[in-house]
C-alpha cells in the first residue's frame, strides 16, 4: 500500500509541477488522503493546488489542509509559505504576513519567501520593515529583477528619498531600460522634463496589482466620489447647450470629460449620446453612471487586470486594453477611412490625466474633430487642499 501511495504522490507531483493536468493531480492527491489522511506532503500539495486552481472559491478547504500539514511538520518553511499564500489570496494580509514571517524564520535564505513577506508587510502598512526585507533580498541576490525597485518605491513613499534614489539606481544596473525607475529618479532629482508623464508600463503594472481590491479600497475606505461628481457636472453643463467650455475645481482627484453636446439627443429632457468612451475606465466605476445616457458605451484602460474587473459590471459594449491617446488616434483613423465622421460624441476621463502628464485637453484626438460644441467638466487636485501631497 505504501508503495502505491508513493507512486501516486510521484505522479500527482509531476502533473502538478509541470501544469500538465492540474485537475487529475487533484484527484490523485485526494486518493492518497483517502488512504493516508495524515500524509503531510499530500495535505500541503492539495491545499496549494486548490488555491492555484480555484482561488478564494475553495479557501476554507485549502486553509484546513495546509494548516494540517503545518501541524504535522512545524519546521517546514514550504508549508508555512503556502499557508501565507492562501491567506494572501483570501485577502487576510496580517495572517499572511505572520505565516511568511514564520517561513522566513525556518528558511532565512529563501528569496521567494522573503519577497512574499515584504509584500505582505507592505500591504499591512509596515513599510519600513518591508523595505528592510527587500534590502535583504538585494544583498542575497543583487540581480533580483524587482527587489531594488520595490524597495525604492517604499522608501520614496515614506519620504526617504536619498535612499530611494540609491535603490532606483541599483535597479537600473539590473534593468537599464526600466522606465519606472528612470521616472522616479527624475522625480526625486527634479528633472521635470524626464518626468512629464508616468511610463505606461508602470501605470499598468501598478493597477494590475491593485485591481482585485481597488473598489473596496477606493470607494469604501477612501470614500471616493469623483465619478458621481463628474456625472453631475456633465449633466448640469448639458442643460445649457449654448454654454461655453468651463471647468470646476475640487480636491477629489483629476478628472475631465469632453462631450459634443450638439450631437446629444434627449429623452424627456435627459441628454443621450450615441457612442461614448470611458477613457482610463479602470474597474468601471463610471460605467453604471454613464449607461443611462449612452446608446453604446466603450471603455479603455492600460491595465488588463482593471479591464477584467470592468467587464464583470456588464455595462460596457466594448472594452480594450490600450494607451488612451493611441487608442483614440487609431479609432479616429479607422472612422476617417470608413468616412463615418466623429468617432465618439462623448468622452469621459476620470482621474486619468495625472498619469499622462503635461497633456492639454486640446491634444486629444477628439478635440481635433469637426464637432461644433463641447462641454468640459474638470476636477483637480489642489496643493491648498492638501499641502503635504506630492502632486504638481
Amino acid at each position: 500500500m505504501t508503495d502505491n501511495v508513493d507512486a501516486l504522490f510521484t505522479e500527482a507531483s509531476a502533473l502538478h509541477s509541470s501544469g500538465a493536468d492540474l485537475h487529475h493531480a487533484e484527484v490523485l492527491y485526494r486518493r492518497i488522503l483517502a488512504v493516508q489522511p495524515r500524509h503531510a506532503n499530500a495535505l500541503h500539495q492539495l491545499g496549494a493546488l486548490l488555491t492555484q486552481l480555484y482561488g478564494k472559491e475553495k479557501d476554507s478547504e485549502a486553509l484546513r489542509l495546509v494548516n494540517a500539514a503545518v501541524q504535522l511538520v512545524p519546521s517546514c518553511a514550504k508549508f508555512r509559505n503556502s499557508l501565507g499564500v492562501i491567506h494572501q489570496t483570501g485577502g487576510r494580509w496580517r495572517e499572511a504576513a505572520d505565516a511568511f514571517e514564520r517561513a522566513n524564520e525556518k528558511d532565512p535564505m529563501n528569496v521567494s519567501v522573503m519577497m512574499n513577506l515584504a509584500r505582505a508587510l507592505r500591504e499591512t502598512g509596515r513599510q519600513q520593515r518591508a523595505a528592510e526585507v527587500y534590502g535583504a533580498v538585494t544583498k542575497l541576490q543583487p540581480d533580483h529583477p524587482s527587489a531594488s525597485y520595490r524597495r525604492g518605491a517604499i522608501l520614496r513613499t515614506i519620504r526617504r528619498n536619498e535612499e530611494a534614489l540609491v535603490a532606483f539606481r541599483q535597479h537600473l544596473r539590473v534593468q537599464p531600460n526600466h522606465q519606472a525607475s528612470k521616472f522616479w529618479i527624475a522625480a526625486i532629482t527634479g528633472d521635470v522634463e524626464a518626468m512629464s508623464a508616468a511610463p505606461p508600463d508602470m501605470v499598468a503594472g501598478l493597477f494590475d496589482q491593485y485591481a482585485d481590491h481597488f473598489d473596496d479600497h477606493l470607494v469604501n475606505k477612501l470614500q471616493y466620489r469623483t465619478p458621481e461628481a463628474l456625472r453631475d457636472q456633465l449633466l448640469s453643463a448639458c442643460q445649457d447647450r449654448t454654454a461655453s467650455p468651463s471647468g470646476s475645481c475640487s480636491g477629489s482627484g483629476i478628472a475631465a470629460a469632453a462631450a459634443t453636446a450638439a450631437t446629444a439627443g434627449t429623452r424627456s429632457g435627459t441628454p443621450r449620446w450615441r457612442r461614448c468612451v470611458d477613457l482610463g475606465c479602470g474597474t468601471g466605476l463610471m460605467g453604471p453612471l454613464l449607461v443611462p445616457y449612452c446608446d453604446a458605451l466603450e471603455g479603455v484602460d492600460l491595465s488588463a487586470g482593471m479591464v477584467d474587473q470592468a467587464a464583470k459590471r456588464g455595462c460596457y459594449n466594448r472594452l480594450a486594453v490600450a494607451e488612451l491617446v493611441s487608442f483614440l488616434e487609431a479609432e479616429a483613423a479607422h472612422d476617417k477611412a470608413a468616412d463615418v465622421g466623429t468617432p465618439y460624441d462623448l468622452l469621459v476621463a476620470a482621474d486619468v490625466f495625472v498619469y499622462i502628464g503635461d497633456l492639454p485637453l486640446a491634444a486629444l484626438p477628439a478635440n481635433r474633430s469637426r464637432a461644433r460644441v463641447r462641454v468640459r467638466t474638470l476636477t483637480c487636485q489642489s496643493r491648498q487642499a492638501a499641502p503635504d501631497c506630492d502632486c504638481k
